[in-house]
């Protein structure tokens, strides 16, 4: 009996020594670089940061910019690109950058010409006369003589109807919007701003 469990026993192992998981397989594995099916992160597409300064970007095929009956006066069409600001005297941001701005027009004309027209959208001219009053270096303003069309004028810029101020709209010389920021802009702000006005579309 001791003869035939030895056999057995002998006989299960060899099977099992067959079915052996860790036995070497007969082609080598390398680690020395993933297969095909291992995923690559991809790198997300870099932002053009004109894209992300221009909260509106019509293309060049856009209609013409033109001023609405409510700005008054007018201001004088310009023979280059403009740059149009829309403040208010109430609006801190709005004030703060006003010199700032008149400073980057004077570099900017010095390349090309770049006018900077400001338009108020306070409700009354006297908020505007007296502010000017109190700070004799703001420059000339027309005024948007009826605020409530305020929000209708920006909706057909591209804008929400209520979009932050300032807002800054860069016209080219052939009138067409190329670039409507809201918000205030700062130092960090100027080369973009350089690079929107080199636009030659």
């Amino acid at each position: 009996m001791r003869t035939i469990a030895a056999l057995v026993c002998s006989l299960s192992g060899w099977v099992l020594a067959g079915c052996d998981d860790s036995k070497p397989s007969a082609e080598p594995q390398t680690t020395s670089r993933p297969g095909r099916v291992v995923a690559v992160a991809a790198k997300e597409p870099a932002v053009d940061p004109v894209e992300e300064f221009c909260d509106v970007r019509p293309k060049a095929s856009a209609k013409p910019f033109s001023w609405p009956d409510a700005v008054q006066p007018t201001p004088r069409r310009a023979s280059g690109w403009e740059w149009v600001n829309l403040w208010a005297t109430w609006c801190k941001p709005c004030v703060e950058e006003i010199p700032m701005l008149q400073g980057w027009q004077k570099k900017l004309s010095a390349d090309s010409a770049v006018s900077l027209s400001f338009v108020s959208v306070d409700e009354t001219p006297e908020a505007v006369d007296q502010f000017r009053s109190k700070h004799p270096g703001m420059p000339p303003s027309a005024r948007l003589i009826d605020a409530e069309q305020l929000a209708p004028w920006i909706g057909e810029l591209g804008l929400d109807p209520g979009a932050t101020l300032p807002i800054h709209v860069f016209i080219n010389p052939r009138r067409r919007i190329r670039c409507i920021r809201t918000g205030s802009v700062d130092e960090k702000d100027y080369s973009i701003v350089q690079r929107v006005l080199s636009d030659r579309s």
